[in-house]
């Protein structure tokens, strides 16, 4: 595209050409020399126009075609007896070009050329015009600036209606598509079966949603009214500085309370976001916001970005609106994790290891798989509570069930059967691997020095039975069974060992529950 001064440098030459034209055919030149200059002033005008908004980018093409316009109608009423030839109608294209293009001021100067042409254009050869010439010139004139004036009206308030539809059909299609995400988002975390899958899926998409570099999540514990940090996640490997928002900590929060607790610009904010300013002391944007139902609370989203100002109000109300999409598969998979939870060990429960176990036996034989089950005891339980007490019993299966998380694969379901007694199901796993297995939860356990609230440590042993399917039971409740004949063996063995249930054909007759 031309540059401005290349553009100018092309409208003098066609002016200059244009009093040539005119000279040649006799005319006065002085009306000519007056429109030339109105005429470059209105080029100007247009050109500075065009440089300075974007909307008119590329438009030079228009412009040349325009101008060569222009200059022709000119020339051909000029040519056929100026205010009185019978063309004058003509000079109404250059003007409408100009509204449709350039709006009011390109209107407006050309009307104004147009206007002044037909007002001091002579006679050819030179002759004046008479006083009824004039008149009628002078009210010519009057009509086109009328006429420049209202196209170019009209023509600006037809684009800015045309400008704001545009506008609102973009904003209501970037609605349909902000809902149409959000819906993706419920529908996915509604897919999603356990709570660190839904956490780490409800930061992705958060990351997804705003310009923030460090996400986190905080779910309260059963225990109290302080928040713990469940899940986080980091464009730059940043980890929260803070692991728990005690409920002093949570007073922003409540603060905001339906709202979304917002720092813009952190440095200017300090005294306002409590203990939030240490969560990442970089950070230079800052919104936090509840996890909440109507009449609790039990969570808080936190998100950062390094600048500050990166966060608006636009982005507030998407935080909120995103907060709102996740609470209820956040809350149900934590309720749900509760119910199927032993709070102590943060193993399965007895209730859902029944279900489960009920589960893996239809499904191995349904598709003839191999399944097998894990029981093991604390060695001598009853003295540690004896003799260090219940907060020391309480605290070693803790620990226990920590080692036992730890050791267990991914497919396997850790239990925590009753009192001291744990269990581990391991679906596709014939007798020898779950001998494996069970031999490194016993190692490991042996080798641990188990802390103790008062002080100190000391050290346990376990006792493990395995049985399987189907070798060793047919249904769920054989299972159980032949584990728990297996693990008698084991302890009537001398404790910490491990011991496989015998074939079905052979099995041991001593009743279940013996110890």
């Amino acid at each position: 595209m031309p540059s401005t001064k290349g553009n100018l440098a092309l409208a003098v030459g066609l002016a200059l050409t244009e009093l040539i034209i005119a000279g040649a055919m006799g005319f006065s030149l002085w009306p000519f020399l007056l429109c030339a200059g109105l005429f470059l002033w209105g080029s100007y005008a247009v050109f500075r126009l065009e440089a300075t908004r974007s909307r008119l980018a590329g438009r030079g093409a228009n412009f040349l075609c325009f101008l060569l316009i222009m200059k022709v109608s000119f020339l051909l009423v000029a040519g056929t007896g100026g205010a009185r030839s019978s063309l004058t109608g003509i000079l109404y294209i250059p003007v409408f070009l100009a509204a449709l293009f350039y709006y009011i001021p390109g209107s407006i100067a050309v009307g104004a050329s147009v206007a002044l042409f037909l007002i001091v254009f002579p006679m050819p050869g030179g002759v004046p015009a008479d006083t009824a010439g004039n008149e009628n010139s002078l009210t010519l004139a009057g009509v086109f600036l009328f006429v420049s004036l209202a196209a170019g009206i009209f023509s600006h308030g037809l684009t800015r209606s045309a400008r704001l539809a545009t506008r609102r059909a973009v904003l209501q299609h970037k609605r349909a598509s902000e809902f149409e995400w959000f819906m993706d988002t419920s529908i996915m975390m509604e897919s999603l079966r356990e709570l660190s899958s839904v956490l780490s899926a409800c930061l992705m998409r958060l990351q997804e949603l705003l310009p923030g570099d460090t996400a986190a999540i905080y779910l309260r514990d059963t225990e109290g009214l302080q928040m713990d940090l469940a899940q986080h996640a980091s464009a730059s490997g940043t980890v929260p500085a803070i692991k728990t928002l005690s409920v002093e900590d949570q007073h922003p929060l409540r603060v905001a309370e339906f709202n979304v607790a917002f720092w813009p610009d952190t440095r200017a904010s300090r005294k306002e976001m409590g203990a939030f300013r240490h969560f990442q002391p970089n950070a230079g944007s800052m919104m936090a916001v509840s996890l909440r139902t109507m009449e609790d609370v039990f969570g808080a989203l936190v998100v950062t970005a390094p600048e500050p100002g990166t966060f608006t109000e636009r982005h507030r109300d998407l935080f909120l609106q995103f907060a709102r999409h996740v609470v209820y598969p956040i809350l149900r998979l934590q309720l749900h994790a509760l119910a199927t939870t032993d709070t102590l060990t943060g193993l399965h429960n007895h209730r859902s290891f029944r279900r489960r176990l009920q589960e893996e036996v239809e499904r191995a034989q349904r598709y003839d798989h191999p399944l097998s089950l894990i029981f093991l005891d604390l060695d001598h339980f009853k003295t540690v509570n004896d003799t260090k007490g219940h907060s020391a019993g309480d605290a070693i299966l803790a620990q226990v069930g920590s080692v036992l998380r730890r050791c267990s694969r991914a497919t396997d379901i850790a239990v925590r059967y009753g009192g001291e007694e744990m269990a581990v199901l391991c679906p596709e796993t014939r007798p020898d691997k779950a001998l494996i297995l069970a031999e490194r939860i016993r190692e490991a356990i042996e080798e641990k020095v188990f802390a103790l609230p008062s002080g100190g440590g000391m050290k346990i042993t376990i006792s493990l039975g395995i049985a399987s399917l189907p070798g060793h039971g047919l249904d769920a409740q054989g299972l159980i069974d032949a584990a728990d004949r297996a693990l008698y063996d084991a302890k009537s063995r001398g404790r910490n060992r491990v011991c496989v249930a015998a074939p079905l054909k052979s099995a041991s007759s001593v009743p279940a529950g013996t110890r």
